[in-house]
């Protein structure tokens, strides 16, 4: 690696890494500490998997989505939690937005990979999991009933789940973990219009916290110490990942 760093030539394995947990877990602060640590001597790039930029084929639907997002807020996990509603079969409209999402992921993992290839070191912000309703992952749960509205949606969630299942996987996850009392406290330091209640993160801290993903090279870092401590113990674990790469590439 010292010697890539002097020559300019890429020989060494750079991996793709990816950070998840739910709000208030250090996500962001994470991403962009670490971001910059790797730039002083890699090429790194950033992608923002929650939130994956639209594609041609999407783009009409992402400047229509402040509008739905008004229209059919009823329909949103966020809403279904803040309401203590249980969301049991998921609507037709949600649904088609759903897809549209898994279809703007998929792309986007495509370019993860390509960035990777291409020689950077890859940093995400969020990584689907395998779980249904978990966040960033698949939402449609398919409809027990057997009308032809009850159809179309289970139709799409086959759709939805094959995109998410054309995602590859990163080198490594960090899954972030932080304690509810800890989670609460940071929500309340925010400075953000609308702010989540404290009641609201609690849950999503309880839906969201550890979901499963298709492979094992997972680590947990646990954010409640300092930010300077959890920054420093995410530089070792990806340290770590790079240089185990390495070894198993040689």
């Amino acid at each position: 690696i010292r010697d890539d760093l002097v020559t300019g030539v890429q020989t060494c394995a750079l991996p793709i890494l990816a950070f998840t947990g739910p709000e208030a877990t250090g996500k962001s602060t994470l991403v962009e500490s670490i971001v910059t640590w790797l730039g002083e001597n890699f090429k790194v790039d950033n992608f923002h998997m929650g939130k994956p930029k639209p594609s041609i084929i999407t783009l009409p639907f992402a400047f229509s989505a402040p509008l739905f997002k008004i229209i059919f807020a009823n329909q949103k996990n966020t809403f279904t939690i803040k309401n203590k509603k249980q969301n049991k079969e998921s609507k037709f409209i949600y649904s088609n937005k759903s897809v549209i999402l898994a279809l703007d992921r998929y792309r986007q993992s495509l370019k993860v990979f390509k960035k990777s290839k291409n020689g950077s070191i890859v940093i995400c912000d969020r990584w689907p999991s395998d779980e249904i309703g978990k966040m960033d992952s698949a939402r449609i749960i398919p409809p027990i009933s057997s009308s032809i509205k009850s159809r179309l949606i289970s139709f799409l969630s086959s759709i939805e789940k094959k995109y998410y299942n054309k995602i590859k996987n990163p080198d490594l996850i960090i899954s972030l973990t932080v304690s509810p009392k800890t989670a609460v406290l940071r929500n309340s330091s925010r400075n953000k219009i609308n702010k989540e209640t404290s009641s609201y993160v609690l849950e999503r801290h309880k839906k969201n916290m550890m979901p499963s993903f298709k492979f094992s090279n997972k680590k947990i870092l646990n954010t409640d110490d300092s930010k300077n401590n959890s920054i420093l113990e995410a530089k070792r674990i990806i340290w770590s990942q790079i240089v185990r790469k390495n070894k198993i590439e040689e």
